[in-house]
């Protein structure tokens, strides 16, 4: 006999008991009356972070443009380099799902207290993870760029080290920007967040378009950080400034 599941489903009563104990679960007329300032909050904290991704988009594709240029070899090692830094991101990106919430949460109740504990707690664990991965990366960059490439060559390696031994220090600012930046998105703020992705924007085309004439091949390896410490440059300030305010739950600005 096969396994068979079987649904049961609950009475209206019994609906109605779990849902009595909670009542703000009840919807009410009153409860669609006023959308307009919570659409225009949500968009003003969700266009920040769509806009984010566009960003490292079109930087990208800057880096890309540039690397393409150089040759085979260098469009291998930077793609073989790339893949093992996308691993420090996820990283970064799963510590950023986790202080969102807690700010969000700890903003709503006025509890700037545990704002605090909790970001210094975060930016404790995110940086101990980034200093593993670079120690990681750039002891073991050889085998990564075998796991993507068979038989690499010396120049292949020439590009691949170049971009690693340059990124991965650069990690800890990494760090420092994913966590602040998410912070100050968790408790309201989307103008510095936007801000700081125009800066990234602005240093990633600057550094590879304007620099890779002079500098070649770093100008693609510098990007990243270059725009990290621009983001990182607005962000921690405007960090400490909205800490420094009331605890009272307010849209902040720059």
């Amino acid at each position: 006999m096969g396994n068979h599941s079987v649904t049961v489903p609950l009475s209206s009563s019994e609906s109605d008991c779990r849902t009595e104990k909670y009542p703000i679960l009840h919807l009410r007329r009153g409860d669609f009356s006023d959308l307009k300032d919570a659409a225009i909050l949500h968009l003003k904290t969700g266009f920040p972070m769509g806009f984010q991704m566009s960003v490292m988009c079109i930087g990208q594709l800057a880096m890309q443009t540039v690397v393409n240029s150089l040759g085979t070899a260098a469009v291998a090692g930077y793609t073989a380099a790339s893949k093992a830094d996308q691993v420090s991101v996820l990283i970064n990106n799963a510590m950023m799902t986790a202080i969102s919430n807690y700010v969000a949460q700890n903003f709503g109740a006025g509890r700037k207290d545990r704002i605090r504990q909790g970001v210094r707690a975060c930016l404790i664990q995110t940086e101990t993870f980034n200093l593993i991965m670079c120690i990681g990366i750039l002891l073991l960059r050889h085998p990564i760029v075998r796991m993507f490439l068979t038989d690499p060559t010396k120049e292949i390696y020439h590009y691949s080290d170049m971009y690693l031994t340059v990124v991965a220090p650069c990690y800890f600012i990494l760090g420092l920007l994913a966590v602040y930046r998410t912070s100050i998105q968790s408790m309201q703020n989307g103008r510095a967040p936007f801000t700081a992705c125009m800066i990234e924007l602005v240093m990633r085309i600057a550094a590879t378009v304007g620099l890779s004439g002079v500098i070649g091949y770093t100008s693609v390896c510098i990007a990243s950080p270059m725009a990290w410490i621009g983001a990182c440059s607005l962000l921690i300030p405007v960090y400490y400034k909205m800490m420094k305010k009331t605890n009272t739950p307010e849209v902040s600005t720059i």
